[in-house]
């Protein structure tokens, strides 16, 4: 697949011989309700079971808690609380934070069971925001299972609590785990179900971006180039103070369009068109995000690789290799071992033979953290 994206690419063929090898790449007339029906019930035992080992089962919310004049300052602590947690997820391995991020949704669950009405929806959207972090976590631990299932529990709390943007943005993330398994087709569909779900033009712009990503991902330069365009349309019109956009997603990036863009034409099979947006954007995320900037750095190396620019993919991969080995990020190893693949075949160079000893460390599973 990735030759013939080149392929095409190469002749100008607008995706035609990628189509070939997959022609179902962007149908989305199949595309069906991915996640639990409007009655489905959430698992607290599951959640519970998840981290036997932590205090997810000892969670308990004291009667002090359920009063009325402390649930408000409650919730702000807890969304406080998400920030910080997201913050230390740049910084820590998954299964660092994991043992942090389960044992509050347990509380907030069994705190929006005893909630009034007034603050119950509210109690229930944290649990959402917090249970749809866990999924990106469990995506970065390697499990796209478990990360499914955490996403559906966090759209089962955004249903209690009515909240269509989380609705949504779950459908948003499942469109991020099928693009990570190279599946076009359920980018798109995912993508497209998130744009049919009523929500804010935050989320419709994720939405118009993953969707671009799947076209991207199919060769489908045409299909891209208008989805890529409603994206910016959006993102031109769209509200600084959009309700709950600050706790949807895992970070911030300074222009996401920009990195969707240079991932896209990537996959496009025009990899020194994308260089200069990942450059950009890869320069403008700050060396304490590590997460962040090791996966713009891994997707810009890639590209840099495939322009056949090896000193300069290897100067960024000295720079994001020492991070990646505290991440432990799942997505980011994948890129790399496509980075790997690449420099391989060119194992004669000066730069390659400079860096391919610690990209090589960097892929061992030695080199996680341990303790």
């Amino acid at each position: 697949m990735e030759f013939a994206r080149r392929l095409d690419a190469a002749l100008g063929a607008e995706g035609v011989l990628a189509l070939m090898l997959e022609p179902q790449a962007v149908m989305i007339s199949q595309a069906r309700e991915p996640f639990p029906n409007p009655d489905a019930t959430f698992d607290l035992s599951w959640i519970e079971s998840f981290h036997a080992d932590t205090a997810s089962r000892r969670s308990y919310v004291s009667d002090a808690l359920v009063r009325p004049d402390v649930q408000d300052q409650a919730i702000e602590s807890f969304a406080d609380l998400l920030d910080r947690l997201k913050s230390l997820g740049q910084v820590l391995a998954p299964s660092n934070v994991m043992p942090m991020l389960v044992p509050q949704v347990v509380i907030l669950v069994k705190l929006a069971q005893r909630a009034d009405d007034r603050i119950a929806p509210k109690v229930w959207r944290m649990a959402s925001r917090f249970a749809d972090y866990a999924g990106w976590m469990a995506q970065e631990m390697g499990s796209d299972e478990t990360a499914s299932r955490w996403t559906d529990q966090a759209v089962i709390f955004a249903r209690l609590a009515g909240d269509n943007d989380a609705v949504a943005y779950a459908y948003v993330r499942r469109a991020n785990i099928a693009l990570y398994q190279h599946d076009a087709r359920m980018t798109v569909n995912f993508a497209v179900l998130a744009q049919k779900t009523q929500c804010g033009s935050y989320v419709q712009r994720l939405a118009c971006q993953r969707e671009a990503q799947g076209y991207a991902l199919a060769g489908d330069r045409h299909s891209y180039i208008k989805a890529m365009a409603r994206a910016e349309g959006l993102l031109a019109n769209e509200p600084d103070d959009e309700p709950q956009r600050v706790q949807l997603g895992s970070q911030r990036m300074s222009n996401p369009l920009r990195l969707a863009k240079g991932w896209s034409l990537h996959d496009l099979g025009l990899s020194e068109d994308a260089v200069p947006f990942l450059r950009d954007e890869y320069d403008a995320t700050h060396a304490s995000n590590r997460r962040a900037r090791a996966r713009i750095g891994a997707r810009l190396a890639l590209a840099l690789a495939a322009s056949h620019k090896l000193d300069k993919a290897a100067e960024v991969l000295e720079d994001i290799l020492s991070g990646v080995r505290t991440i432990e990020s799942a997505t980011i190893r994948a890129d790399l071992k496509s980075v790997n693949r690449i420099l391989n075949r060119w194992h004669g160079d000066e730069s390659v033979l400079r860096v391919s000893p610690i990209l090589s460390a960097a892929l061992m599973p030695s080199a996680s953290i341990e303790g």
